[in-house]
């Protein structure tokens, strides 16, 4: 298959092994990308210079804005992270069903109900984990600018 030079090859496999993990509440582990300069993916390192091993519980992918998102817990953090898909490398999915450390309903600001995926990425144009806060525009003129 041709493909471009920064390619990810693992991407279509990333994405049926986090499906499968999504499915069966399964741990990954994986080794988290940046750009380099000519666009070539490089795994993050720590300040020793080893690369960076990182765990996380995966709970849902979702295309946004160009791009595959993973909405998960990553074990060193506190809150949701959403991670691209394609900057993932060595991904490794736990054997054992039901190995997340935290259930996705730990995260609903309502404790007690049920995470609503829904409402979260509706009040969110660009996946985040901040509080969602309401904007008021106001436009005098013609919309074009909005549009711009």
């Amino acid at each position: 298959m041709s493909t471009p030079r920064n390619y990810n090859r693992e991407f279509l496999n990333n994405i049926e092994l986090l499906n499968d993990a999504i499915v069966h509440e399964r741990a990954i582990t994986f080794h988290y990308c940046t750009y380099d300069v000519d666009g070539t993916l490089i795994p993050r390192k720590d300040a020793s210079g080893s690369v960076k091993n990182y765990a996380a519980d995966p709970y849902r992918l979702m295309y946004r804005n160009g791009k595959y998102y993973l909405i998960c817990h990553m074990h060193q953090y506190e809150n949701l992270s959403y991670l691209h898909v394609e900057r993932f490398r060595n991904l490794a999915v736990n054997e054992h069903d039901h190995s997340l450390m935290r259930a996705l309903d730990s995260f609903n600001p309502e404790p007690g109900s049920s995470f609503d995926w829904d409402k979260h990425m509706g009040e969110r144009p660009y996946p985040m984990n901040d509080k969602a806060v309401p904007i008021h525009l106001r436009i005098k003129n013609t919309l074009e600018s909005v549009y711009d």
